[in-house]
């Protein structure tokens, strides 16, 4: 999870126009730029990572999975985020690398988009309900992705306020972020209160 030269914002014939809720498909890392214009508050990558990758993440203890939480500056991610490796001495070193690298391109790219100068990284390893509400991030932006297990839940601008008010009880439509894809959701600071509704499993 990360959160906070501008590229030109279009859409191209490799994104999906949106469907009347605010969310955007896109086949390109270069598509995410897309979040910042006003008619889009969900912006999803969808793409593929490495068999060798997602298979050594799926060997891993849960305990032993890279994990951390660390504030960087945007030129200094790759050493900012050694912290999360510190019980992966014995990793595999290709898998290592391309998971660290990975992690280092979407956090250059969310500073890119967003023109931050610093950067929070979170990877979590989460077993429990720990972010099992639906809600609104209270930041201007968020870029989420799910290396392994049930990806981030939302639900459409209509169904938003009847998610909030029943929670568990909620029955209504819900759309997921499939595993391995990407996305940039703005937040409560950046839609007044009207981004996308969202919680993981």
């Amino acid at each position: 999870m990360i959160e906070s030269a501008q590229e030109v914002k279009t859409t191209s014939s490799q994104d999906t126009p949106p469907l009347g809720d605010l969310t955007l498909t896109t086949e390109t890392m270069n598509g995410l730029a897309n979040i910042t214009e006003p008619m889009f508050s969900l912006v999803i990558w969808q793409r593929t990572l490495p068999n060798a990758l997602l298979s050594w993440i799926a060997e891993q203890k849960p305990e032993k999975l890279p994990s951390g939480r660390v504030l960087a500056e945007r030129d200094k991610i790759r050493e900012a985020i050694e912290v999360f490796f510190v019980n992966n001495h014995k990793a595999n070193k290709n898998e290592k690398e391309f998971l660290a690298n990975d992690i280092v391109q979407l956090a250059q790219k969310y500073a890119d988009i967003t023109d931050c100068k610093k950067i929070d990284i979170r990877l979590d390893v989460i077993q429990n309900d720990a972010c099992w509400k639906f809600h609104l991030d209270r930041v201007n932006y968020r870029l989420v992705t799910t290396y392994k297990g049930e990806g981030t839940q939302y639900v459409s601008p209509e169904n938003a306020e009847q998610a909030l008010n029943e929670q568990t009880d909620y029955s209504g439509p819900i759309k997921k972020i499939d595993e391995q894809n990407v996305a940039i959701f703005k937040g409560s600071n950046n839609t007044c209160g009207k981004g996308i509704v969202h919680r993981s499993p």
